[in-house]
C-alpha cells in the first residue's frame, strides 16, 4: 500500500472508530509530556482547558494572514499527550509532548477532503507539525517555529 493510501486508510479507520480503536498497521505511539518541573505541567494545564481558534498565521517568508473563520481552524489539547485539530473540512489527531516551552507535535492522522480553503488547511497543519516554542496565557496561545507562527485565542 502506498504511503498516501495508507495515510488515507489510517485516517479513515481512526475517525470511523471514533479515535478509540486503531488498526494494527496504523498504530501510533503515544508519548507522554515531560514532567520537568512546574513549567511544563503548568503550561499543559493552561493549554488543555478548551478549544483554541486560529486567529493569524505567519508562514516564514510570507505575509501574515488573518483567518476569516477561526472556528474552522481549531486546536484542542485533549489530555496531556493527545491533540485534536480541525483544519476547515478536515480533522486531524495525534500526539504531542511539552518540555518547558517546547511543544513537539508528532505525526497526525488526517482526513484528506478537498476543502474550499485549500491549500490553507494543509499549510496550517504543516506549520503546526514538529517543534514550536509555545507562549500561553489564559486567552492566547502562540506557537513559533522556523516554519512560521500560529496565533490562537479561546
Amino acid at each position: 500500500m502506498s504511503a498516501f493510501r495508507k495515510r488515507a486508510y489510517c485516517a479513515g479507520v481512526l475517525f470511523a472508530a471514533g479515535l478509540g480503536l486503531q488498526s494494527a498497521g496504523c498504530a501510533q505511539s503515544s508519548i507522554a509530556p515531560s514532567s520537568n518541573g512546574a513549567s511544563a505541567s503548568g503550561a499543559t494545564a493552561a493549554m488543555t482547558g478548551g478549544t483554541w481558534q486560529l486567529q493569524r498565521v505567519a508562514q516564514t517568508g510570507a505575509d501574515p494572514v488573518t483567518v476569516a473563520q477561526p472556528d474552522h481552524f481549531t486546536l484542542q489539547f485533549v489530555d496531556a499527550s493527545r491533540l485534536s485539530i480541525r483544519a476547515d473540512c478536515n480533522q486531524a489527531a495525534g500526539g504531542y509532548t511539552l518540555n518547558g516551552s517546547t511543544l513537539s507535535v508528532g505525526n497526525l492522522a488526517t482526513t484528506l477532503a478537498a476543502c474550499a480553503s485549500a491549500p490553507f488547511d494543509s499549510e496550517y497543519l504543516q506549520v503546526l507539525g514538529g517543534e514550536s516554542t509555545a507562549t500561553v496565557t489564559d486567552a492566547s496561545l502562540v506557537l513559533s517555529s522556523p516554519r512560521g507562527t500560529l496565533q490562537f485565542a479561546r
